[in-house]
């Protein structure tokens, strides 16, 4: 059975040539990404089986989340293909702790390599976390004192336990258990980078040190303001989002990052049971973006536009158009012409806001500032390129010689319900 029904009487050449993009050149073969992942984690399984061996609180197994669920190739920049989750195991419920006494210490890396924690003077404490940043106070003091190696004044140290898990990673390598299969890479802040060679080539994966949710739910900022919407998710996805929960990943040195991968996760595999479109109009933005909007192939940092920003835009289309019939295969144009709008408005805006923590820009740094302002302009002349003359982007299928089909610029469905293009759009993705 093919891909998709046919288009509607209203079907054009744009419809034609969007419909053969997507079945030949952002078509993916869902069974050989999940033989795929079965392979790697076969190849990481004595690495992790080693790690978890010589340290007992490293689980040995990972949770593999971020953009694998679409494709798999070598990227030369500081993103991955691969975020793997390693669970933290024994923390008996660590509570998340913010601006409740002041931190008095910091870290220095001494001439043997290791991480090493200093005391910071009284009138000095770590400022205050951000948003979807905390600490993470470990109230057992029998516990925190058998686990002194990794926690100080009684808090977990993200860059402590970083560094621990990219030692064993290291160890285990050196001592053959990889097989040759897997390098570690230089990475910023600590983290265990790897190189996987398999069967298909190979990818970058991070490693990522983690304290699960465990079924405390969201924080009470996420709890407060999600779901918007009281049609979608649904809210049987709703319970099920609110048990898998907020995890604590260690990214950063001295503060853990609220992670919301695995109910991303979650939405995005169960997102297209109704039969919809939703993942279609993924995959082809995905292609679009490495092949022409914002290609990987220059320098070492990570792009302006990534999958995961991608992700987050189609997540707030399907809030906004949250009815089955509105992502129908027949619909799949007329859909990915609105998102791909809506998109453009946040790349201009320099704001998109995560889909939980809306008040975070995942364009911007923890700062608050422009990650890659020019890289961002280009990403929108790109899309505005795109917008007027889309046949130059959808070349390999079927060349069209105009540009949007007018049923698609002046449609009452591709202008969205809340004004896309008023100056708001800066405040709220809605």
């Amino acid at each position: 059975m093919a891909m998709f029904a046919a288009f509607t009487d209203e079907n054009d050449e744009f419809c034609q040539s969007l419909k053969q993009y997507a079945e030949v050149r952002a078509k993916v073969d869902e069974g050989a990404e999940n033989d795929a992942i079965t392979e790697l984690q076969g190849i990481l399984h004595p690495i992790m089986k080693f790690i978890h061996k010589k340290d007992r609180r490293f689980d040995d197994s990972v949770i593999p989340v971020g953009r694998h669920t679409l494709n798999m190739k070598v990227i030369e920049n500081e993103s991955a293909d691969f975020e793997l989750l390693v669970p933290i195991l024994g923390l008996p419920d660590p509570k998340w702790s913010f601006n409740d006494r002041p931190r008095l210490y910091d870290f220095t890396n001494s001439i043997d390599g290791k991480i090493r924690l200093v005391r910071r003077h009284r009138t000095k404490p770590l400022p205050e976390p951000i948003t979807g940043q905390h600490f993470l106070w470990i109230e057992d003091r029998t516990m925190s004192r058998s686990w002194n190696d990794w926690i100080f004044n009684r808090d977990l140290i993200p860059c402590k336990v970083k560094a621990r898990l990219r030692e064993l990673v290291d160890a285990a390598i050196h001592e053959g258990h990889s097989k040759g299969a897997v390098a570690l890479l230089a990475a910023p802040k600590g983290c265990a980078r790897l190189r996987i060679h398999f069967s298909r080539g190979a990818i970058h994966a991070v490693l990522r040190p983690t304290v699960l949710s465990e079924g405390s739910g969201f924080p009470s900022e996420v709890h407060s303001e999600w779901p918007r919407s009281h049609l979608w998710p649904q809210g049987f996805k709703v319970k099920d989002l609110r048990k898998i929960g907020t995890d604590s990943v260690a990214i950063d040195d001295l503060y853990w990052s609220q992670s919301y991968s695995q109910c991303e996760e979650f939405l995005v595999n169960s997102i297209d049971r109704d039969g919809g479109c939703r993942k279609v109009c993924l995959r082809i933005l995905e292609k679009l973006r490495e092949e022409h909007w914002c290609p990987n192939s220059v320098g070492n940092k990570e792009p302006a536009l990534t999958y995961y920003h991608l992700q987050t835009a189609l997540l707030w289309q399907c809030e906004e158009w949250s009815f089955t019939v509105d992502w129908i295969r027949d619909k799949l144009p007329i859909r990915f012409i609105s998102i791909v709008r809506r998109l453009l408005q946040w790349v201009s805006a320099r704001r998109l806001n995560h889909y939980f923590l809306s008040s975070v820009n995942l364009f911007a740094d923890n700062n608050g500032k422009l990650k890659d302002e020019e890289g961002l302009r280009n990403v929108q002349e790109s899309i505005e390129s795109f917008v007027r003359s889309p046949h130059l982007f959808l070349s390999d299928s079927v060349p069209i010689n105009h540009d949007l089909p007018d049923i698609l610029k002046n449609s009452s469905e591709s202008k969205l319900k809340r004004n896309n293009d008023d100056s708001n759009v800066t405040t709220d993705p809605l």
